[in-house]
């Protein structure tokens, strides 16, 4: 895990500024969000990376990061397929059921950029392969059921 603070490759570029919700007092999460994205794309152009934005394609992950590696190691080029998540503060996180799987699946080529401290100062945290990690499975409501018996016994209207 690699951790850079406000005075590294995170700050936030281009006049950016945090703002709060009107009123609630709460970060507003898109906020977080945006700004988590905008310190995960700083950072891996500090690493000289070129990063492409996949955020809304559903694949899993919201960056695809790409950096040619030194005449060393030959011309490959190392490929990191990165998830994002902000926090206003400091917190825990979910991944989706997608973003498991899809950490699963690619190993140690994903990548999960944890960015606290959106509404301050904000500090990227990076984790490879964090499907290596326990975690612990949260259940939602994808649907809702309702038995025929229930349906049968509701008076008829017209």
């Amino acid at each position: 895990m690699e951790s850079f603070g406000p005075s590294g490759p995170c700050r936030l570029h281009r006049g950016s500024t945090v703002g709060r919700a009107r009123g609630s007092g709460r970060f507003e999460v898109r906020n977080q969000q945006r700004i988590a994205g905008q310190a995960a794309i700083a950072f891996e152009e500090a690493r000289g990376c070129r990063v492409e934005s996949v955020e809304s394609d559903t694949r899993g992950f919201d960056l695809i990061s790409r950096r040619a590696l030194s005449s060393t190691e030959g011309k490959r080029i190392e490929t990191r397929f990165i998830e994002v998540k902000g926090r206003a503060a400091v917190g825990e996180i979910a991944l989706t059921a997608n973003e498991y799987k899809t950490a699963q699946r690619l190993g140690d080529d994903y990548w999960l950029y944890v960015v606290f401290k959106c509404a301050s100062k904000p500090l990227v945290t990076t984790i490879q392969n964090p499907a290596r990690f326990d975690w612990e499975p949260l259940s939602k409501i994808d649907c809702y059921r309702l038995g025929s018996e229930m349906i049968l016994k509701e008076p008829l209207r017209s």
